[in-house]
């Protein structure tokens, strides 16, 4: 079972950091093309697989309210719903956001990941919940690595407001889960961190 500490959780970080070291070499010294569908197909399989939970015992007992978990419930949620098509978009404060917040998000949930804490080992939800936010990763380093957007220090003031334009999403799919009756509906609980709000996810 992950635990917060034991050998298990230290041992899928370990994994993950390794693949991205690893795959980052290797996938650097491809050609444009292949590393173009590489990270387009990494990323979609990320988008891919946070639909495919639904199949899973756990969230298919609990439908249709378990369909709250393929929304834009959170910032992750966000990120692996938007960032193959963000890949494509000609936008350099999304990519700017998509490399900023694929890499820090995605460590983030490496370092506490949530949905796998208390579950079996090699269980579906937890190898769900380190592929998806290790995809986040690597797909962010990659686009950078391989060429496909430039960073521009100059440009990073604007990522905060961009990530502030990605609460306002969440706020709004809140809103809409909670009028379709999928989240209890009470103004109180909104806002409330021991209720879904626990990271604080709509800002201080």
């Amino acid at each position: 079972m992950i635990k917060i500490g034991n050998v298990y959780y230290f041992m899928y970080i370990i994994v993950a950091l390794t693949l991205i070291v690893v795959l980052t070499i290797f996938i650097s010294k491809k050609e444009k093309k292949f590393q173009k569908y590489f990270i387009f197909g990494l990323l979609l399989s990320g988008f891919i697989l946070h639909f495919l939970k639904l199949i899973d015992k756990e969230y298919y007992d609990d439908l249709p309210y378990s369909l709250r978990k393929v929304s834009f419930e959170n910032i992750c949620a966000v990120s692996t719903l938007i960032f193959p098509w963000l890949f494509f978009v000609k936008s350099n404060k999304w990519k700017d956001y998509m490399y900023c917040f694929g890499i820090f998000g995605g460590i983030g949930a490496l370092i506490y990941p949530g949905p796998a804490i208390n579950h079996g080992v090699f269980s579906f939800e937890t190898i769900r919940c380190y592929y998806c936010h290790f995809v986040l990763v690597l797909g962010a380093i990659l686009m950078v690595k391989c060429g496909f957007h430039t960073l521009d220090y100059h440009r990073l003031w604007r990522v905060p407001f961009t990530f502030f334009e990605v609460l306002i999403i969440i706020l709004f799919n809140e809103i809409i889960l909670m009028a379709i009756g999928l989240v209890k509906a009470d103004i109180n609980l909104l806002f409330d961190r021991s209720y879904r709000n626990t990271s604080f996810i709509f800002g201080p």
